[in-house]
């Protein structure tokens, strides 16, 4: 049902994006393959960090039984509960997001935010991949507002600067695609553009995924929207979502702040208790779910600025060993 405090729901814009006329030629540096660094020189690694920041995670993703963790240090893959490798490009500034998981090629796609180049893997080759650019270039806006990537069976589309496109991979190029003036979210094989309106303002979508043949969303607020190609609804949920995921089962999987985490097939089953207890902290969260685990993390949001930044809970990574979800340990093995 229909949230009361929200006025209008959407604007709705559905379809497949048309083809532009051409294809926008990208860079393949075959000399991008990152340094690995083994399980135990990844200790090392964190005690660098200076002390006014922290490790972070931005997303993490299954590709090929492997987990693999966005960080401020590089690509973190793990194996079980353990990190088995590390992949980093720089010594400095080596913060990645994403990833994201290519169902259409089966390769990982991620951003590294201080190359400003896209990394793609398909399970053997690392590449660095020129990101597609707006004729007009992208403005510093554009840069803090952040770039998304999207993997659908029609293929893996990456936004930015209020514009689309879709990889070609038999051409190594990315195919024009039309402005947009909205967030994305995907839904069936197509994507959609939306916009959700409140009273009080404007909904900031936070993570958008596709399962149970519906496109789902969640808002900064923590709320739950299904969309269809026919509109869109607010979805009861247990408490307040703070990131969301689908399940290899077709299911949508979501994390309540304190509660836990849930799967959703027309109903809320609880799957897993609260990792870090009932007490919330300000922090961003991250799920991945595959045929054979769960993964999860928080990264505790910093508060102030420079060496005077504090952090009110902890950044950590559990996955799901024996049906129960545990931490990831970086001590020596």
């Amino acid at each position: 049902m229909i949230s009361k405090s929200v006025l209008l729901l959407v604007s709705i814009w559905s379809s497949l994006f048309a083809f532009g006329c051409g294809a926008v030629p990208v860079s393949l540096r075959s000399s991008s393959e990152p340094r690995v660094l083994s399980a135990n020189e990844i200790p090392a690694v964190l005690n660098k960090i200076p002390s006014y920041t922290r490790l972070s995670y931005s997303g993490l993703v299954y590709f090929k039984g492997r987990l693999y963790a966005a960080t401020n240090v590089g690509i973190l893959e793990v194996d079980g509960a353990r990190p088995s490798k590390l992949y980093k490009w720089k010594d400095g500034d080596d913060v990645v997001s994403g990833p994201w998981l290519d169902v259409a090629d089966d390769a990982l796609w991620a951003m590294h935010d201080g190359l400003h180049k896209l990394i793609r893997f398909d399970g053997s080759t690392w590449r660095l991949i020129d990101l597609p650019t707006p004729k007009s270039g992208y403005t510093r806006g554009d840069v803090l507002r952040g770039f998304k990537g999207l993997g659908m069976k029609s293929g893996f589309w990456f936004a930015g600067g209020g514009h689309a496109w879709r990889w070609n991979n038999e051409t190594s190029s990315w195919n024009t695609e039309e402005s947009l003036d909205r967030d994305i979210s995907p839904l069936e094989r197509n994507l959609i553009a939306i916009a959700i309106t409140e009273r009080s303002g404007s909904y900031q979508v936070e993570h958008s995924v596709y399962a149970n043949d519906q496109g789902y969303v969640c808002t900064e607020n923590g709320e739950i929207f299904q969309l269809t190609s026919e509109g869109i609804k607010q979805i009861d949920s247990p408490g307040k979502c703070e990131v969301i995921a689908g399940s290899p089962s077709g299911a949508l999987v979501a994390s309540f702040k304190g509660l836990g985490l849930f799967e959703f097939s027309g109903e809320w089953r609880k799957k897993f208790e609260s990792p870090y207890g009932p007490k919330t902290n300000e922090q961003w969260a991250d799920l991945a779910v595959t045929e054979t685990g769960y993964a999860f993390s928080v990264t505790s949001k910093p508060q102030g600025f420079g060496e005077g930044k504090t952090y009110s809970g902890p950044t950590r990574l559990w996955v799901c060993v024996d049906g129960q979800l545990v931490p990831v340990s970086f001590e020596k093995q």
